[in-house]
């Protein structure tokens, strides 16, 4: 019997013991400096400082700014949804709405996350857009009620200049072509707008476009 190889599963990144304590010292505190790093590992600021660009290089570190899902109240939907075209996803991209999606196994092969102000606008998002998608077979639709660990929107406003994101843009959401008042949805005041047009109403991404 040929014995095992002691090796790191394939795609696994191997961290030492330094970089694993710098890790960690950095998800307890993301404020803190190399210095602070530098003395509670008791090594030398420029190696911390050498490690970290190795770390960030590695795409193990990264800094996340945004609104705090937890504290904000701000409101945030789970979408799972049977699809035969998982590449609904990229429809997506550049939507201010969208928080992630995933492609998953079982009959709900995609799962969206996403965020507003208030829960008509994610109803309208559902029940306007992702219903409308030809390709979509079944959704399932739950609003989360609160996170146990910290959840961080980063609040982008995408611009869409080029006509890849603008096509993208406009199979998700027909208000990018025709604008929001030719929608259901909100000529009723059941939808926020989208942020990325002069018809948004709402109040969070006010101000963040060009």
């Amino acid at each position: 019997m040929l014995e095992r190889e002691k090796t790191v599963p394939r795609g696994i990144v191997a961290l030492d013991e330094k970089d694993r304590k710098i890790l960690v010292t950095l998800m307890e505190d993301p404020e803190a400096s190399q210095q602070r790093v530098a003395q509670s590992l008791k090594i030398s600021q420029p190696t911390v400082s050498l490690r970290l660009r190795k770390l960030k290089n590695m795409g193990l570190l990264r800094h996340w700014y945004g609104i705090s899902l937890r504290d904000s109240g701000l409101y945030l939907a789970k979408v799972d949804v049977a699809t035969r075209d998982v590449s609904l996803l990229e429809c997506f991209r550049f939507c201010p709405y969208f928080l992630n999606g995933f492609i998953t196994s079982g009959k709900h092969n995609v799962v969206l996350f996403f965020v507003s102000e208030d829960l008509r606008t994610l109803e309208a998002i559902i029940d306007g857009h992702i219903r409308s998608i030809p390709e979509v077979d079944d959704i399932e639709f739950s609003i989360v009620i609160t996170p146990l660990k910290e959840l961080i929107h980063p609040l982008n406003i995408t611009h869409i200049e080029d006509k890849e994101k603008s096509e993208l843009c406009k199979k998700m959401c027909p208000a990018m072509t025709k604008g929001c008042d030719h929608c259901y949805y909100y000529r009723e005041g059941r939808c926020a707008g989208c942020p990325l047009t002069e018809w948004y109403r709402g109040t969070l991404w006010r101000g963040l476009k060009k």
